[in-house]
This record gives structure tokens, C-alpha cells and sequence, in this order.
């Protein structure tokens, strides 16, 4: 794993796998998830010639979790 500080403070952590030169695929895991290289989809790709990256999302891994973020407060019913 490698990880990038981020201008917010917090960190990116991500993996790259495969040949330095291959077509690149950014590999979205879904959720819930993290860098850890899932082997079956890795593997795969790598031998056919691609370079692999994924990223751990807030919260999994080694990411710290983002600060909770308010919405704003419904609109009151115009019957109240």
C-alpha cells in the first residue's frame, strides 16, 4: 500500500499493481472496501497487460473516516 497526503489533511491510501507501461484501470471496489488487491480481479487484469490502481475509501483501511457533514434542515410544512 501507498498512501498521498491530501490538501485537507487527510490521507489517500492505494495500491498500483502491473506493468509500468500497461493501459491503466482504476479499479472501484464499491462498498464497503479498501486497497487490499483482491487477487482474482488483479491477477486477472495484470496478465493480460494492465496496470491496476485502487484506493481505500474514508473510513477502511488505513484512511481516517471523513468529518460528518450536515445537510441543511428540512423546509417546514407549509401546513404547520
Amino acid at each position: 500500500m501507498e498512501t498521498l497526503p491530501l490538501q485537507d489533511g487527510r490521507i489517500l491510501e492505494y495500491t498500483v499493481r502491473g506493468p509500468e507501461r500497461g493501459p491503466l484501470v482504476l479499479f472501484h471496489h464499491g462498498m464497503p472496501g479498501s486497497a487490499v488487491p483482491m487477487g482474482s480481479v488483479f491477477d486477472s487484469a495484470i496478465d493480460k497487460g494492465y496496470r491496476v490502481v485502487t484506493y481505500s475509501r474514508p473510513g477502511y483501511g488505513a484512511r481516517p473516516r471523513r468529518p460528518a457533514v450536515r445537510s441543511p434542515a428540512p423546509p417546514r410544512s407549509a401546513a404547520s
